[in-house]
């Protein structure tokens, strides 16, 4: 059996941060990202062929517990805790600082940059893990890192 430890170590950070930048909340990410290795652990813990096949089946899962997340009745029917009247909401969430800088874009745009820029994957690669076409990857890196550009030259505006 694989050691369990070293394996988690090695991919929660991503895990999570992927499930985050999918589902919006910290509390989703979190069940998100320990759905993940709980399934993979039901299924026999299986040892992988290298790191990269082991990092890819992992941003797979991830993905995947995400879409099936989405649609759950659950998730469905509660109230958003941004659409709490302010007085409940004061308090301050302690959201992840990786990939900050990519909230301000739309889901599809943080998805491929996150996964091409901070977990560098190419640009196949992050198609395969998303379900996507690569044309499609490479269009929304380019239109993503176009208005990632137009947010950070909007905010030194700003300043």
């Amino acid at each position: 059996m694989v050691d369990f430890h070293a394996v988690y170590e090695r991919n929660i950070g991503r895990v999570y941060r992927v499930c985050y930048l999918r589902l919006g909340h910290r509390e989703d990410a979190e069940d998100a990202a320990q759905n993940v290795f709980t399934r993979w652990l039901r299924a026999g813990g299986k040892a992988f062929a290298s790191e990269e096949h082991e990092k890819a089946y992992f941003l797979k899962a991830a993905c995947n517990e995400c879409a099936n997340m989405k649609h759950s009745l659950w998730r469905r029917n509660r109230v958003d805790f941004d659409d709490l009247p302010e007085a409940v909401t004061a308090v301050e969430d302690a959201e992840p600082d990786d990939g900050a800088i990519l909230r301000g874009l739309p889901q599809r745009y943080r998805e491929v940059l996150y996964l091409y820029y901070y977990e560098g994957l190419s640009a196949a690669e992050t198609a395969k893990i998303l379900g996507r076409n690569e044309s499609t990857v490479r269009t929304q890196l380019q239109k993503g890192r176009e208005r990632l550009k137009k947010n950070l030259t909007e905010g030194d505006d700003r300043a």
